[in-house]
């Protein structure tokens, strides 16, 4: 998964301790670019509090502006990937204490749903990293034994056609780790 990191000022968390408080909330949540997106725009527009209220911050004189009302969200021409029925009826079973789901948060204003999917959040299926592992015994699994033994034919082949030049051929020493991927693309659940 790529690092994203934000350092807030001290004289800002100082001023607006829940700026702080929701990045460490959302620190560990499935948050996406239309995310950071979000959270820029608020930046821009000086929006630091939630739906409700927000303050805007005119850094000519100084003033601070109080608005009640409804933001409405944008994010582009981003498009679900699952399949309609699917995707309708994630979206209309899966909601947060604010109502449905969205497609994008404000991770210093808001709190990142901890039941986010990548759907929801428009990861591709190819992308999603919230797939399963099951670990596998390296030596005696004859899955792990023989992914191995494949591989390191392919690889001896690929050095016999001469693709890489000045190589020995290649001998197993040992499988120290062994791991199975179950993925929604493969059909796992």
């Amino acid at each position: 998964m790529p690092l994203f990191a934000v350092h807030l000022p001290p004289r800002l968390t100082a001023r607006y301790p829940h700026l702080g408080a929701n990045l460490a909330t959302n620190r560990r949540r499935l948050s996406t670019w239309l995310d950071v997106h979000q959270m820029l725009s608020d930046i821009v527009q000086g929006i630091l509090y939630s739906d409700k209220l927000y303050i805007f911050i005119c850094s000519k004189s100084s003033k601070i502006l109080f608005l009640s009302h409804t933001h409405t969200q944008t994010t582009g021409n981003y498009t679900n990937k699952v399949g309609s029925s699917e995707s309708e009826s994630s979206s209309s079973s899966s909601s947060s204490s604010s109502g449905p789901m969205k497609r994008a948060y404000s991770p210093w204003r808001e709190e990142i749903p901890v039941e986010r999917s990548c759907a929801q959040a428009l990861i591709d299926d190819l992308y999603c990293a919230c797939d399963r592992r099951l670990t596998l015994d390296a030596k005696k699994s004859p899955l792990a034994v023989n992914s191995s033994a494949a591989l390191l034919a392919t690889l001896n082949r690929m050095l016999e056609r001469g693709l890489v030049d000045g190589c020995s051929r290649l001998k197993l020493k040992a499988i120290l780790r062994a791991e199975v991927v179950k993925t929604r693309l493969l059909g796992f659940s």
